[in-house]
């Protein structure tokens, strides 16, 4: 089978010396090729080029990030200057015309492969997936599709979007992207800098009622959203690859309200679909999540920018996965 091995050679949890021992044993039973990333949306660029030259099967080593940019390559035309445009999911080709998908953990979090159940350590995935390979056992997933990017487990606007940005920026600054970073700058975020008087966000959905101005939102995928260390956050404990897209959104922002929701979100089957203090929604084709003000847009853990408006779908069988 021909591969392509994409490498993001920054990643936070591999050493060069084990990424050239995986791309040795990946090279015993497939014939091989690797590219390392070298510059954002990098990834992008070359996952179009092997779908165009008949590559096969595309394995990535990287965080989510990498693993989005792929899927993006794979999805998306090849626009002048990557400009952006709104892709209809009817219009994407047909899976079975795509290279499969296999991805190994490398980033600092790795929500989407741990979500698939994939081992943690990389040279085991790396394993996992020759076997996986040999069985010819993949499955065709669902994505979602925020304005004109996909996306394989959540996009949020707002708090986690604005705690992503500032780790980001600290990242800049030397600061490696711990759990327990990402914790401590949403604490800070959350008791210092939300404004907790005037909920700019609106969900739009066709056919249903307004319920009223939000605080903050996230769509998922799939389940957990997340995860604090090695526990699962699970405010959308329903949502899959093989449904539409799910929301969870805060209506109020007292602190130990917050705190009860996120202990039910730690708890090992997530947060109820109907409480107190937020609104969920389940299996959604088609929605709109609008702003009264540019508010941050996280999408795969990666900071996108302020937005006033996204466009969210659902885009079923998009890709096939090695599993």
């Amino acid at each position: 089978m021909r591969a392509l091995f994409v490498v993001n050679p920054h990643a936070t949890s591999t050493t060069a010396e084990t990424r050239d021992g995986i791309a040795a044993a990946l090279r015993r039973d497939l014939d091989l090729r690797v590219a390392h990333t070298e510059y954002r949306r990098h990834a992008v660029e070359i996952a179009r080029e092997a779908a165009r030259d008949g590559t096969e099967l595309i394995i990535t080593l990287g965080g989510d990030g990498t693993i989005n940019e792929v899927v993006n390559g794979l999805l998306t035309p090849d626009r002048p200057g990557d400009a952006p445009g709104d892709p209809a999911p009817e219009s994407r080709p047909p899976a079975e015309e795509l290279p499969l998908l296999a991805a190994l953990p490398g980033g600092s979090a790795n929500v989407f492969i741990r979500s698939l159940g994939q081992p943690a350590d990389p040279e085991e995935a790396a394993e996992a997936l020759l076997a996986a390979v040999a069985k010819e056992s993949w499955r065709t997933i669902g994505l979602g599709l925020a304005d004109d990017r996909y996306f394989t487990f959540c996009a949020g606007l707002g708090l986690d979007a604005e705690v992503v940005h500032a780790v980001d920026e600290q990242r800049t600054e030397g600061h490696k992207a711990t759990a327990t970073r990402y914790m401590l700058t949403a604490l800070r975020h959350f008791l210092l800098e939300v404004d907790r008087s005037d909920p700019a966000i609106e969900l739009l959905v066709p056919g249903e009622p307004d319920p009223g101005r939000l605080f903050y939102a996230v769509v998922t995928n799939t389940s957990p959203w997340t995860y604090a260390g090695d526990k699962p956050v699970r405010p959308t404990p329903l949502a899959g690859l093989d449904t539409g897209l799910d929301l969870f959104a805060l209506t109020q922002l007292e602190p130990l309200s917050v705190l009860g929701i996120l202990t039910q979100m730690l708890a090992p089957d997530g947060l109820p679909p109907v409480g107190d203090g937020y609104i969920t929604r389940h299996d959604m084709a088609d929605f709109r999540i609008r702003a009264s003000r540019p508010t941050a847009l996280q999408i795969d853990g990666e900071y996108i920018g302020e937005r006033s408006e996204v466009h969210f779908r659902s885009a079923p069988e998009s890709i096939r996965i090695v599993l």
